[in-house]
């Protein structure tokens, strides 16, 4: 039976303030790809990179088109195609002033509460908006996470409420699609019963869900198929897989009701779709990389090693891998992982660590320190198997991005990959990588080839042509790779898993990239 709470008061939490025309910037535009607009007025502006946004503009893709935006309270957010997305009201957070005002003596309230009302919103901000059509992808920023009432998105079938989050959602006829990568999402419907409310996300039932325009709720075992990655991944991707066992994939139409609940087990992932870590088997596939460590301008290496160990959440906790000084054994000391992946199609796996001090031994010449305070070391592995896939001699394949970390640079920055392609000619044993980015509002475009190693399932290569805001002076990269399986029996790779390292002489940018779905 449908659980869920209902509450009558919380239909005054549905309404939204009235867009009064701001003159204050609340945010940017980062990236544009394709048509796009925002709506001011009776004006609508051309949407590219550096336009500043105010409160009540609405924010228009075309058919084609997607727009990111970096809001000023650190939300992230990318529209999908075909979208209408309006800041009603967006006010960003301002610092609590010192000392607090006293409300005057009165008799009066409302007039004696109206003081302590606006040093909350001094200090919390607000974000009211709607969407009117189409679909975005969203990590929240400051607001919302002290004062959850400060955040809301209204929809043509519901309101949306977070605590802290990363998620998507996407409307489609008339129901909207829902899925919650981190944190949780409050769902507010009306019904013929009265305003109810359901909750999505880490510790629930269900992070993925469809709800209807007659305020019906439904929990999926999966993200719905209109979320897999479709090349111009704006955020962190999600796990496109499942845990074994669980129910019925995409298109199914056994589907469980939603049943809210709450743990404080950190183990309990939501139905996230992380696995669990595979089976040991004798040889993983390994690409890694990372920025200017040791006075160099990064690198990126891939090896296939005996030893990888994953922990709890399947992130990667040590392994044996290359490095420009030889080889090399990593662990993961005290540093946590981020960006967390998995495809269970090409069985790769990504991530990467930052945050604290990892562990590197090369050579077997002592340990070192690898600060990763301010930088990354991201990394990819294949599935574990008896020796690497075989690799064809003859053919050539494009693949298509289905998954990525957040690229990083070394000064402490998380940008966004817009869009990487890899193409592979097996008759020649060569590959060629293009990746676009944008990181500390630097747009970064690089393409280049490269070579399969020795016949191997391995390949690296330099990229030819590497601009950071159109500038092509003094600038570089690298990339190293491996390819993983033929599960399809069709004699080319399932996929392929790559390091990227980009520099201009002064900063380098690091991330991972995985391919899948080869078209011949």
């Amino acid at each position: 039976m449908l659980r869920s709470t209902t509450a009558r008061g919380l239909a005054a939490a549905a309404l939204f303030c009235l867009a009064t025309p701001g003159f204050a910037a609340v945010g940017k535009v980062l990236f544009v790809l394709g048509g796009a607009s925002v709506e001011r007025g009776e004006t609508a502006l051309a949407a590219q990179r550096g336009l500043e946004l105010e409160s009540g503009d609405t924010l228009v893709t075309g058919l084609s088109g997607r727009m990111h935006v970096r809001l000023d309270d650190g939300a992230m957010l990318t529209l999908k195609p075909d979208t209408r997305y309006e800041l009603t009201d967006y006010q960003i957070p301002e610092a609590e002033p010192a000392e607090t005002p006293t409300a005057p003596a009165s008799t009066d309230t409302e007039t004696a509460e109206e003081p302590a009302s606006l040093v909350r919103t001094r200090r919390s901000g607000r974000a009211f908006m709607s969407l009117i059509k189409g679909g975005f992808r969203t990590i929240t920023g400051l607001i919302g996470k002290s004062d959850k009432e400060t955040y809301q998105i209204k929809t043509p079938v519901a309101t949306i409420g977070i605590r802290g989050t990363h998620y998507e959602t996407e409307m489609v006829g008339d129901e909207m699609l829902l899925a919650v990568w981190d944190g949780i999402v409050d769902i507010v419907v009306q019904t013929p019963d009265g305003t109810q409310t359901w909750s999505f996300g880490r510790g629930q039932s269900f992070s993925f869900g469809r709800i209807g325009s007659d305020g019906s709720v439904t929990g999926l075992e999966e993200p719905p198929p209109q979320f897999a990655p479709d090349g111009t991944p704006p955020l962190p991707p999600p796990p496109r897989g499942r845990r074994d066992g669980d129910g019925p994939g995409p298109g199914s139409d056994d589907r469980r009701p939603v049943e809210v609940r709450s743990t404080d087990d950190p183990s309990d992932l939501g139905g996230n779709g992380q696995e669990p870590p595979p089976d040991p088997d004798p040889v993983t596939s390994v690409a890694m990389g990372t920025g200017p460590y040791r006075q160099t301008t990064g690198f990126a290496s891939t090896a296939n090693t005996t030893v990888a160990q994953y922990g709890e959440n399947g992130e990667l906790t040590e392994y044996t891998a290359g490095h420009p000084d030889g080889a090399a054994f990593y662990a993961i000391g005290s540093a946590s992982a981020a960006d967390l992946g998995f495809d269970p199609d090409t069985g790769i796996r990504w991530g990467r660590w930052t945050d604290g001090v990892a562990q590197l031994t090369i050579d077997g010449t002592g340990q070192e320190a690898l600060d990763l305070t301010s930088q990354s070391l991201h990394y990819l592995t294949g599935p574990a198997a008896d020796q690497p896939p075989a690799i064809p001699i003859t053919g050539t394949a494009s693949y298509t991005l289905v998954g990525n970390t957040n690229p990083t640079d070394a000064n402490g920055n998380v940008g966004v990959l817009g869009s990487a392609s890899l193409t592979a000619n097996f008759t020649q044993q060569t590959v060629d990588s293009v990746v676009n980015l944008a990181i500390n509002e630097s747009i970064w475009n690089a393409s280049g080839s490269g070579s399969i190693i020795d016949s191997s399932n391995l390949f690296s290569g330099t990229y030819d042509t590497v601009s950071v805001d159109g500038d092509t002076e003094g600038n570089s990269g690298l990339f190293a790779g491996f390819f993983s399986g033929d599960a399809d029996g069709d004699d080319l790779p399932d996929g392929a898993g790559l390091i990227y390292n980009l520099t201009n002489g002064t900063d380098a940018v690091t991330g991972a990239a995985v391919f899948g779905d080869p078209s011949p």
